[in-house]
């Protein structure tokens, strides 16, 4: 986790080899848990040089930028995914997740759906619709989504606090902390479920 210094390093092997995109692609993330989003963002334009057919590389820019709230340069790597990868559930997966970034529920649902008609299994993009749904303040509809995630994978702990935070706006506070509480009594060196805890005792009034 020493991300300045493994930078370093990635950047002196890209620089000995100019094609080692993994390189290239390393520095980038490394800048980016430094909180440097423009110069991971110039390196990831660099992997892309290197490798205009790798998928990953345009969905993790299209996610940086959109992190960064540069929503047309993120759409703008989409549509060249999308170009590149016309059947793939994970572009339109990362284009619900970027509507959900942008407030936009109905797009978010619109995409979610288009990933699942690929892919009908894939738990990120029941998370997005449950999102969604309860952004759009359709909390029957976002809790039947996140249950599905749920029976898709009840150990993801992504799908659990997601889960839970729609059983807030579905059923009541206690109900979700409750669901909490016994997931950190199974899984207590889980920190997510106290931070979520936290955050629903928090909506609740109760801190």
């Amino acid at each position: 986790n020493n991300f300045l210094s493994a930078h370093a390093h990635f950047r002196s092997a890209y620089e000995l080899n100019k094609k080692n995109t993994r390189a290239a692609l390393m520095a980038a993330q490394s800048l980016w848990q430094l909180y440097q989003g423009a110069e991971a963002i110039k390196w990831l334009q660099k992997t892309i040089k290197n490798d205009p057919k790798e998928l990953s590389y345009f969905l993790l820019i299209s996610e940086y930028y959109s992190e960064r709230y540069e929503f047309a340069a993120a759409i703008a790597h989409l549509q060249m995914a999308i170009k590149l990868s016309p059947k793939s559930h994970e572009v339109y997966r990362s284009l619900a997740q970027m509507e959900l970034k942008r407030n936009n529920a109905v797009g978010a649902m619109a995409n979610g759906k288009k990933a699942l008609a690929l892919y009908d299994t894939d738990i990120p993009s029941h998370l997005i619709l449950a999102r969604a749904h309860q952004q759009g303040g359709d909390y029957r509809e976002a809790y039947q989504w996140a249950s599905r995630a749920l029976e898709l994978d009840s150990k993801n702990s992504k799908t659990n606090v997601v889960y839970a935070e729609v059983l807030v706006d579905f059923q009541g506070a206690q109900s979700a902390i409750k669901y909490m509480n016994e997931l950190i009594s199974l899984n207590p060196a889980e920190k997510e479920y106290r931070r979520t805890l936290a955050r629903i005792y928090l909506k609740d009034g109760k801190l």
